[in-house]
């Protein structure tokens, strides 16, 4: 059922979990804030994959500099989930 649901989404925003993997199988992509994962292994491409406690090319949203940064600020996240979904 939850596959059913997915379809009918336009995206979503999560942690890294199996929602991720029923989305990827529903056709839809996301933004998935992630841990201690290795999302290089385990993620997605074309998603929007932040790492809680670092930077690079897959994670634009974190500064390193900001004391916050293994808060994940939402807003960022929301605004990954708009630009990445206002096309579709």
């Amino acid at each position: 059922m939850l596959h059913e649901v997915a379809k009918q989404s336009s995206g979503f925003i999560g942690t890294d979990s199996s929602l991720r993997h029923i989305m990827k199988a529903a056709g839809k992509t996301g933004v998935v804030i992630y841990g201690e994962t290795a999302f290089h292994t385990f993620g997605y491409e074309d998603d929007t994959n932040i790492n809680a406690f670092a930077v690079d090319e897959w994670n634009p949203a974190i500064d390193t500099a900001d004391p916050r940064t293994v808060l994940v600020d939402p807003m960022a996240v929301v605004q990954h989930f708009v630009e990445k979904h206002s096309e579709q």
